[in-house]
């Protein structure tokens, strides 16, 4: 039997990507830094702060999206509550 054709080897890593149920808490936090699958927010704050979060986030080669996220994986929440909401993500599907 041949193998399957690169695009649909892929297809089928994506999808086993999306079943398997991450267990350790590094590939936990990767999988939410990397912003794939993200909801829009929407945050109001002044002008000349999101000037300056933006600036600093030019400044280490991060769009504000992955600047603002590291600041809540890393700042905001505790390693439980990221894990806690993992694992309610992975429970509802």
């Amino acid at each position: 039997m041949a193998a399957p054709a690169p695009e649909k080897a892929a297809a089928v890593e994506e999808k086993d990507e999306k079943q398997v149920k991450l267990t350790r808490f590094e590939d936990i936090r990767a999988f939410y830094a990397s912003t794939k699958g993200t909801k829009q927010v929407k945050v109001y704050m002044p002008a000349e702060i999101q000037s300056a979060i933006k600036a600093k986030a030019a400044q280490q080669g991060q769009s504000m999206t992955e600047f603002v996220l590291h600041l809540i994986l890393e700042h905001a929440l505790t390693d439980r509550e990221i894990k806690d909401a993992y694992d309610k993500a992975m429970n509802a599907k």
